[in-house]
């Protein structure tokens, strides 16, 4: 098996913010949003993760990506955030804002059990 390179290319800020993921291939579609209190470290995350121990749609994605040997997705950067709490609190409006624009997301909104 042979290494990828791990590409931060733009260069993704340090601080928190919210992102899309993407396919290289079609970097205008995002295929996930996320939020965090580093993006870059998220970025590297993402990068290094090829989904084999997931069951959710984007670690099956990311595993049959790194299966077919293409290259990781790419973190775009959507907004920049004071901290982790204000990334948090902006992602769900990017998630809806992603589904009115017909990105393909694999979240889910709400998907948390109920008590």
């Amino acid at each position: 098996m042979t290494a990828r390179a791990l590409r931060l290319e733009p260069v993704v800020p340090a601080g928190a913010g919210v992102y899309a993921l993407v396919e290289p291939e079609a970097p205008d579609v995002w295929v996930y949003v996320g939020a965090t209190g580093c993006l870059q470290q998220r970025a590297i995350d993402h990068a290094l993760d090829t989904g084999t121990g997931g069951r959710t749609p984007l670690a099956r994605l990311k595993y049959h990506r790194w299966l077919r040997g293409l290259d990781p997705l790419e973190l775009v950067v959507l907004e920049t955030c004071p901290d982790k709490e204000s990334a948090h609190g902006q992602e769900a409006g990017w998630i809806t804002r992603g589904l009115a624009d017909a990105h393909p997301l694999l979240n889910v909104l709400n998907r948390r059990k109920a008590p």
